[in-house]
């Protein structure tokens, strides 16, 4: 082969590379990333700061994943809520007053954390101890830090308190969560299965008044009924309830397991959940706002009981 031969055999060499080599370079993955911020809220009224300990809270999280790729969302039972799901974790900055505190979590998926903060009102039956002091009534300034999969982390600054209630309900509709007693019939029925024609107001000739049973979480300081100080004595004495405006008899508000009435407590309760008892007193049918009070002024979520006529 001549000088010449094999300088247009370079050339053309050169070119079939040239042509080839876009092809067979492969770009690097790309890095994952967990969120760049995060958003904390009361898990049942998606209410932001102030945060209640005793209540279990949900994170959210954007420009990123608390995941890595692949990786599916899972799902905790109580007792057995880690506190490190799979590399992912929520810490609070201010446990006791002077260390911090992995808390334990209860579900996680690339964009929401859910999880619970300790309370301190009842350090002997807190099951993952206490946290933000010990002095009831007392607020805090909190630092949530919540790592990623990939051990990047995210942090946001609330305000953490002893009170600050919501109340659980069923997107779409607002129903309430929870049951309706028949003290006549002894039916109970879920509250968001009521449409105006079940679940009566009041029972004329039954033994007792007809009840609801609602879910709410953030309100731990305000048990009342039951083994603890009765309603009218409890912690935060001037908690209530109103349908449609009009206040009514609260029977019990606290821990599933303290409940006297236990037949009303609604299936699959936890821990971080609170249990209130109330006696209906209207005597027309409609379409109610339910609303928690606390010294006569709304606080939380207002959410609908639905009610049928008088049995």
């Amino acid at each position: 082969m001549t000088r010449l031969d094999m300088r247009a055999a370079a050339r053309r060499l050169a070119v079939l590379l040239l042509l080839l080599l876009p092809g067979m370079l492969v770009a690097p993955a790309a890095a994952h990333a967990g969120p760049t911020s995060v958003s904390i809220v009361n898990s049942a009224s998606f209410a932001g700061s102030p945060l209640a300990r005793g209540a279990l809270l949900t994170a959210f999280g954007s420009g990123g994943s608390f995941l890595l790729p692949g990786s599916p969302s899972q799902s905790y039972s109580f007792p057995s809520w880690p506190t490190n799901a799979g590399g992912v974790q929520v810490y609070i900055n201010n446990c006791t007053l002077s260390t911090g505190k992995y808390l334990p979590i209860l579900y996680v998926s690339p964009t929401q954390i859910n999880f619970y903060l300790p309370n301190s009102f009842d350090p002997a039956r807190e099951v993952f101890g206490t946290c933000a002091g010990s002095t009831p009534g007392t607020s805090f300034t909190s630092t949530f830090t919540i790592t990623s999969q990939d051990g990047t982390t995210a942090s946001t600054t609330l305000t953490t308190t002893t009170f600050r209630p919501g109340v659980f309900f069923e997107p779409g509709t607002n129903k309430a969560q929870g049951l309706h007693y028949d003290a006549w019939t002894g039916a109970l029925t879920d509250l968001r299965s009521c449409n105006g024609s079940n679940c009566p107001v009041y029972g004329e000739y039954a033994p007792t008044s007809n009840r609801i049973a609602v879910l709410t979480t953030g309100g731990e300081g305000a048990s009342c009924g039951g083994p603890r100080a009765a309603c009218t004595n409890g912690f935060f004495s001037g908690v209530g309830f109103r349908l449609g405006g009009s206040q009514q008899r609260l029977l019990y508000h606290g821990p599933p397991g303290d409940n006297p009435y236990s037949y009303l407590n609604p299936p699959g309760t936890t821990l971080g959940q609170d249990v209130a008892i109330i006696d209906i007193t209207l005597g027309t049918a409609g379409t109610y706002t339910l609303q928690m009070t606390y010294n006569g002024a709304v606080t939380g979520n207002t959410t609908n009981v639905v009610l049928g006529p008088p049995n």
